[in-house]
């Protein structure tokens, strides 16, 4: 857990009441988010900007002055001290007389000094000693790039003219937003510690007139955020990153802020998994675009994507972009980036890659997966790693992105993620792969199925035309099982029945159509995807005929 604590003196008399839960209507900051409310610990920064930090602070229920007859007669008899009271009760009513900082008479008024300590996660029980500094001067809190978290600090201003103090606030991920504290007290939950992902603190009182609190935070591996002020939230939320050091300063109201490194352009950055705008063309135009993590393109209707696009939808919250690239028609695409047109409109896109450049990087692991049309989803790869395939000709008919905190989990198995041809071959192709044939045909036999493919190619190259199913012997007459080949043909054969388109591959076994009724077409046996017959193999009366008109002699059957 993490704690601060301020404390404030005033050469006027005052009376100062924050609640210690109080919460801030609304806050500046950036990026946007879209998180629900404080009350739940996942406040949205996005739009508040809070008007305590802004408006005087009143309390109507004390006075801040002594009564007229507590004040003490002039040993020489003048009311010199009533005319100060009288000028200080002028002030509080907003008439001041004199230039802020300085009192009656000319004399320059005392400058606030910002004073605080704390203690980091490997630092031991003990509070760090004070540190100090005067108006304009940059007190650090913490050790930058030592990998130790914060998880405590104090925070008070002394030496001031003004009423008034100061209060702060810290998010842990455990325990979100907690409640306000000011004035020295630390802040932090009860019990252990937790590390601080953010912060927010602002002046009180008649100071907030005057002056700004300014502060920023170092963020472990990504380092200093940019400056902000009175009240608006400054570190990170949803990346588990840690505060490992703050940086506080009292300047003058309006002053510029000061200056530092700013290579974020942000004091705050919220975890944002919708950032990224995809869509994807299909067939005869663009299908509409979709925000991480849904789905881009179509995966029910096997339509190949032509080409896409993708962007990051919130430009400009941090340098860098997103970088995408597609292979098609036999080749990789350039890297494109945010918005540009990936692809031709005409060719079939078969793989694709991701990646984000420049803060985005820093912060996010980019995970993406395809749907390869008429075979599923591929697992995940992420940061520009390869997707899809290159030699299969398969195209893809979606894809989809998700953003994670780098270095948290993927979102899924990455296997297989970009894969090789034999990737969407069933059982009988992948083993057809390994068969030669002296014609470029090649027919297998899978008995315990009862399917027959015909493949057309080359070894290691065959692709299937034909797949349907077909009936084996019987148990007492199996189908012979083995390497054979193409011998002769016939029209048809038969005693009592006809087989239409016979084709034998080995002695009395042939490829033939279902039974019918002798010299007729009318089926007398039709039966498919059973072990019935004397040991041939039957099939439909049009695969058959396939066979016999196609598929030449000498042609390897692989029956088994």
């Amino acid at each position: 857990m993490f704690s601060l604590l301020l404390a404030i003196s005033s050469l006027v008399p005052t009376t100062v009441a924050f609640a210690q839960n109080e919460t801030v209507a609304n806050e500046s900051f950036l990026p946007e988010s879209n998180e629900t409310s404080e009350e739940n610990n996942t406040s949205s920064f996005e739009g508040e900007n809070s008007t305590d930090a802004i408006e005087p602070y009143v309390d109507n229920n004390s006075s801040e002055y002594l009564p007229q007859d507590a004040v003490p007669e002039d040993v020489n008899g003048n009311d010199e001290i009533n005319l100060t009271l009288q000028q200080e009760e002028s002030e509080a009513l907003g008439n001041e007389t004199t230039a802020p900082g300085t009192e009656e008479g000319g004399e320059e008024a005392p400058k606030p000094v910002v004073s605080m300590r704390g203690r980091g996660h490997n630092l031991g029980k003990s509070w760090d000693a004070w540190q100090t500094g005067s108006l304009g001067e940059v007190v650090r809190l913490g050790n930058v790039g030592s990998s130790v978290t914060l998880k405590e600090f104090r925070l008070k201003i002394t030496n001031t003219v003004y009423s008034g103090g100061v209060r702060y606030q810290v998010y842990t991920p455990k325990n979100g937003w907690l409640p306000y504290s000011k004035d020295g007290a630390k802040a932090a939950a009860k019990g252990k510690p937790y590390r601080i992902e953010a912060l927010r603190a602002s002046l009180t009182g008649k100071l907030r007139n005057h002056y700004d609190l300014w502060y920023r935070v170092y963020v472990s591996g990504l380092g200093w955020l940019s400056w902000t002020c009175n009240n608006k939230a400054a570190g990170t939320r949803g990346f588990s990153r840690s505060v490992e050091a703050i940086e506080f300063t009292v300047r003058e109201k309006g002053k510029d802020q000061p200056t530092g490194s700013d290579k974020y352009g942000a004091a705050l950055i919220t975890f944002q998994p919708k950032m990224i705008t995809s869509r994807a063309y299909i067939k005869k135009g663009w299908v509409a675009e979709k925000q991480s993590p849904k789905v881009s393109g179509s995966t029910k209707r096997s339509l190949t994507m032509k080409a896409v696009q993708a962007k990051i939808n919130k430009k400009g919250i941090l340098p860098g972009s997103l970088s995408y690239r597609i292979f098609a028609g036999g080749s990789w695409s350039s890297w494109l980036k945010d918005g540009e047109v990936a692809g031709n409109k005409k060719t079939g896109i078969e793989a694709m890659g991701f990646k984000l450049t420049g803060s985005y990087k820093k912060l996010y692991d980019i995970y993406y997966r395809v749907h390869v049309a008429h075979e599923g989803w591929l697992g995940w790869a992420k940061n520009g790693q390869k997707a899809g395939s290159t030699n299969a000709q398969h195209g893809l008919d979606g894809f989809q992105i998700k953003l994670v905190p780098k270095g948290a989990e993927a979102p899924g198995s990455s296997k297989n993620h970009f894969v090789k041809k034999s990737f969407f071959l069933d059982a009988m192709s992948k083993l057809a792969q390994g068969f030669s044939s002296p014609t470029n045909w090649l027919i297998m036999v899978d008995n315990g199925s009862s399917k027959v493919g015909i493949y057309n190619g080359s070894k290691g190259n065959w692709k299937r035309t034909h797949y349907f199913s077909a009936s084996m012997g019987k148990s007492s007459t199996p189908t012979v099982r083995g390497t054979f080949s193409v011998s002769d043909r016939g029209y048809v054969f038969g005693d009592g029945y006809s087989c239409y388109y016979w084709t034998r591959f080995y002695g009395d076994y042939l490829f033939h159509s279902v039974l019918y009724h002798p010299g007729t077409f009318n089926i007398m046996d039709g039966s498919l995807g059973y072990n019935v017959s004397h040991g041939c193999v039957r099939m439909a009366i049009e695969n058959a005929r396939f066979i016999h008109d196609n598929i030449p002699y000498g042609t390897t059957v692989y029956s088994y």
